[in-house]
């Protein structure tokens, strides 16, 4: 006997998911936050090494 190859329903789920808007641009924001802070303290560094 051969095993079923999708057990539960008898067909695939897409593996696409809708993204909630709201989440996506709060997540945007906060990873452009991080590049922000990332890039300050890059310079600061910069800064500190030149002295």
């Amino acid at each position: 006997m051969r095993p079923r190859r999708y057990p539960y329903s008898g067909k695939k789920e897409s593996t696409f998911v809708k993204a909630d808007p709201e989440l996506v641009e709060k997540l945007l924001r906060n990873t452009s936050f991080l590049e922000r802070l990332q890039k300050k303290a890059y310079q600061f560094s910069d800064r500190l090494r030149r002295i």
